[in-house]
């Protein structure tokens, strides 16, 4: 698979940087719409955010909804002792920009949803300064990442294991699930009901655990009707069901694929495979699902290619949507010769997102409409690296999407009700390598997930070249 290549070659890093702009106060009330958009399609996080663009020389500021009054008045003192005022959207929210620097700080005033005037003063931040990197070692080529149970759950591919760590210190848990050697542990589905676990394997085939014991058991197929296990990639429990990807490789060097399927496991103390479906495209690799559909995706035919021995998609690729109680394929989408990759699905289930395999986009399907958006002619483009991909693909509720880029060691931001990459305030990239020399460059993003360490939310990321955990406080 592209993915495990892809881990021990380095590149430079080309960073795309995409900004927009917002309708500037002035001593007048303002109604300030950013760009034309709708307030409550700018995802933010947490309270009032300020950040610097260095392009325009501007501050950005800006308060999610809920954070005052509807249409309330907001009052801006700026360094210059300047005051503005400008009045809130309907939904509490409110933005505005000025001249300014990294230093600056401004005091805004405000009446807030329960009737109380506050004022805060506000100075300029950047995730990028609060990085921490290397602040705690995980095992071997790490490949993905779970918080599970307050606990951090790695598969640690190279290890053969998956491995427990403690969430605010990340020093090893109690728990390490062993499984065979030379075994390649990929990826995990837990079913928490029964404090078990289905963890595929690509020469091994797939395993059940037991999350308190640490004990495994090979799901087998030999006294089956179906195909046994081909590389086992993704899988994904829906009640007591899993669902797993097998791109039944032919040979790596060149890249040459059977046909793929996808194995449907009955899920208990002897699971076994109860079907079995075969996919339109090659090489399915991951599958999700949003509690009523399965969605697999298929990357097609990956190789690295002269002269400069780049990954090039030869053939199209694919995501097919299973109606799990039926195993029907009720829904195809072709999304061309992009390498279709991870998904996520929106809060409201309209959007499908799905992350390349050989380069910094995405592609979108509206699933109302049934349209492909975004395919590899027209994809979202998150950075232009010659070569990357994106591993993971992480939905917030509110509709943020974080999408990591493995060789460019950034972390974009998408509004994923629109499609826009890095809107504000995340107007750039988190980038790990900033500030760093050029012989510290390469972490190689792997996976990334939000949660909170020590009352402080943020992300926790996984690096699979240096084998390392990093945090990004967003507060």
């Amino acid at each position: 698979m592209f993915n495990n290549l892809s881990r021990s070659v380095l590149f430079s890093v080309v960073l795309l940087v995409s900004f927009y702009g917002l309708g500037c106060g002035s001593s007048e009330i303002l109604t300030l719409n950013p760009a034309g958009r709708d307030a409550s399609r700018v995802k933010l996080l947490f309270g009032i955010t300020a950040r610097f663009v260095p392009e325009t020389a501007t501050v950005w500021i800006g308060a999610p909804p809920g954070y005052a009054a509807p249409s309330a008045e907001v009052f801006i003192t700026l360094p210059a002792q300047k005051q503005i005022k400008i009045r809130a959207f309907t939904d509490g929210s409110f933005y505005h920009r000025f001249p300014g620097d990294e230093n600056s700080s401004v005091e805004i005033s405000w009446t807030d949803r329960w009737g109380q005037f506050r004022t805060e003063t506000i100075t300029v931040s950047d995730p990028n300064d609060k990085i921490a990197t290397g602040i705690g070692k995980a095992g071997i080529a790490p490949n993905r990442m779970y918080l599970v149970d307050g606990m951090v759950w790695v598969v640690n591919s190279g290890d053969d294991e998956i491995a427990s760590y403690d969430p605010e210190t990340l020093e090893p848990g109690s728990m390490r699930v062993s499984l065979p050697v030379y075994s390649n542990p990929w990826e995990v589905a837990f079913h928490l009901e029964s404090r078990t676990g289905l963890v595929t394997t690509l020469f091994r085939g797939v395993f059940r655990f037991d999350m308190q014991t640490g004990e495994i058991g090979r799901v087998e197929t030999s006294s089956s009707p179906f195909s046994p296990f081909a590389s086992p990639n993704g899988v994904v429990m829906l009640d007591d069901t899993a669902w797993v990807a097998n791109p039944n490789p032919v040979s790596y060097f060149p890249s040459r694929f059977g046909v793929g399927f996808l194995s449907k496991i009955e899920h208990g103390i002897s699971p076994k495979v109860i079907g079995e479906i075969k996919t339109s495209w090659v090489n399915p690799q991951n599958v999700i699902t949003d509690g009523k559909y399965i969605y697999a995706s298929c990357t097609g035919t990956v190789d690295f290619m002269p002269p400069y021995w780049t990954p090039v998609a030869l053939t199209s690729g694919g995501v097919h949507v299973i109606e799990p109680e039926t195993g029907e394929i009720v829904a195809s989408y072709e999304l061309g010769e992009g390498g279709s990759g991870p998904m996520a699905i929106t809060p409201d289930r309209r959007f499908l997102y799905i992350g390349s395999n050989i380069a910094g986009w995405l592609f979108r399907i509206d699933l109302f409409s049934g349209e492909v958006l975004n395919d590899a002619s027209n994809p979202i483009i998150l950075n232009n690296e010659p070569v990357t991909f994106i591993p993971k693909l992480e939905m917030l509720s509110n509709g943020l999407m974080i999408c990591p880029s493995f060789n460019t060691d950034t972390i974009h931001f998408v509004d994923s009700s629109t499609g826009e990459v890095d809107p504000f305030p995340y107007s750039n990239p988190i980038d790990l390598r900033k500030g760093k020399t050029q012989a510290q460059i390469y972490y190689g993003v792997q996976d990334v997930v939000f949660c909170e360490r020590d009352g402080h939310p943020g992300l926790l990321v996984l690096s699979s070249i240096i084998n390392e955990f990093h945090w990004i406080p967003l507060d």
